[in-house]
């Protein structure tokens, strides 16, 4: 595991439960039946990972190009 792996995970799995958190939270009439709700958690989950593994790429790239050969 890199720093940046360490780094980014626990910040996608926080990112997940408060989001879980806040829908369960939040009016029912709001968000329509709870299958709406998990298919919305579904679709931010994986928003959230590709957004983890785009950053995690990115300072990947940025360390090795900064880095003096």
């Amino acid at each position: 595991m890199k720093l940046d792996e360490i780094f980014v995970v626990p910040m996608m799995l926080l990112s997940m439960a408060v989001l879980v958190y806040a829908l369960n939270f939040s009016p029912s009439n709001e968000l329509g039946n709870s299958d709406n709700k998990w298919i919305l958690v579904t679709i931010v989950g994986v928003a959230f990972s590709i957004c983890g593994i785009a950053i995690t790429f990115l300072c990947t790239c940025c360390k090795d190009a900064l880095q003096p050969k």
